[in-house]
């Protein structure tokens, strides 16, 4: 945080800075910067918590005791989801516009952690929550770019769509971070107890519904012709 305060610093007092902090305050960047590190931290959320509860031995009254292979296969199917949309979220984003999209995305991803807090009983509800968590995330991560650009002068386009990917990638870090907190934290006999997986995917539910709140409170724009 501080490294990052002083980055801000230095850039506001630049003449020509490398990222325009100015620029990036205008209302819609900034709300869908916002959104993009909540939404990064609920996709990492969703893939080290269901890896690790996929993993997680039998005993424990939670895990399905699988092996790295096979808790990688099971989150196969999300992956192929989120191919499969990159089409699908070019169409959303054609006709209802950006913000439509994104809107659907983190309504998505919303649902998917709701589900996946009371869901848990067996293998299915998991990778079935975790495949709706990233339908959503997929939705959302078209979206983003797209209302960058919208908001941003031609001229500074390119620093806006990297000053974005920076905000995705605080988010995945965070999720990172917050995992390990979570876990290590509640761990007994060296292994996370079935409570702290609980609260991070309730986590997960709301920073979702906290980037469709920041998603809603942009100013809507046509969609493109």
């Amino acid at each position: 945080m501080l490294t990052a305060a002083l980055f801000v610093w230095l850039e506001l007092r630049r003449r020509f800075p490398m990222v325009d902090i100015r620029l990036a305050r205008q209302r819609t960047i900034a709300l869908t910067n916002t959104a993009s590190v909540l939404v990064g931290f609920g996709l990492f959320v969703s893939f080290l918590g269901t890896t690790a509860v996929l993993q997680a031995p039998r005993s424990t009254g939670y895990g399905f005791d699988m092996s790295v292979l096979e808790a990688g296969l099971y989150q196969l199917p999300g992956g192929l989801a989120m191919a499969f949309l990159s089409p699908v979220s070019a169409r959303i984003i054609r006709f209802r516009g950006a913000r439509d999209a994104m809107l659907l995305g983190t309504g998505i991803l919303t649902v998917g952690f709701g589900a996946r807090v009371l869901l848990d009983d067996t293998l299915w509800q998991v990778v079935g929550c975790a495949m709706v968590i990233a339908c959503g995330t997929a939705i959302a991560y078209a979206a983003m770019p797209s209302l960058i650009l919208a908001a941003t002068p031609a001229g500074q386009q390119a620093a806006a769509t990297g000053l974005n990917a920076l905000a995705r990638l605080l988010g995945t870090s965070l999720g990172s971070a917050a995992f390990g907190a979570l876990t290590v934290g509640s761990a007994v006999t060296d292994l996370p107890t079935g409570t702290a997986y609980t609260l991070f995917f309730a986590l997960g539910a709301i920073t979702s519904l906290l980037a469709l709140v920041a998603i809603r409170a942009i100013n809507p724009t046509p969609p493109q012709a």
